[in-house]
């Protein structure tokens, strides 16, 4: 189980996602925060400081790339390890999200012993580590 310290933020303006991720997460021992939208989550983020956070790409407003851009050029979120769950799959949707600043790709759906050992991983080795996991993985 997770340490009671560590807390994950959820963004994605599926209400329905998000609750399923956070029972997951919140089944392995961590703190789970959610938010619908970057704009949600950029208040959110003024109060809280998660250990690392799950994001879709599209959303509507601000989509998930531009929101990892700002979440990099802050100060206090430039080393959170960030997973992007998409349903976008093809190899230049991982790659823009890597070079957006996102440590993890997965592709929903993926499973729950995937976000896990891909959780594990980004917490154990800090947000150096650039990894993609889940469907369709690429090299």
């Amino acid at each position: 189980m997770a340490a009671m310290t560590q807390s994950i933020l959820v963004i994605d303006d599926e209400r329905s996602f998000c609750d399923v991720v956070s029972e997951i997460l919140d089944s392995y021992g961590y703190r789970v925060h959610q938010a619908y939208s970057a704009a949600q989550a950029e208040e959110l983020l003024r109060s809280i400081h998660p250990d690392l956070m799950i994001l879709d790409i599209m959303m509507p407003d601000v989509d998930g790339l531009t929101l990892i851009r700002r979440l990099r050029r802050d100060p206090a979120h430039t080393g959170t390890p960030i997973i992007v769950s998409s349903a976008k799959f093809l190899a230049e949707d991982r790659a823009a999200a890597m070079e957006a600043g996102a440590n993890a790709y997965l592709s929903k759906p993926f499973s729950a012993r995937d976000l896990k050992e891909t959780i594990d991983r980004l917490l154990a080795d800090g947000s150096d580590a650039r990894q993609s996991s889940g469907s369709m993985q690429t090299g």
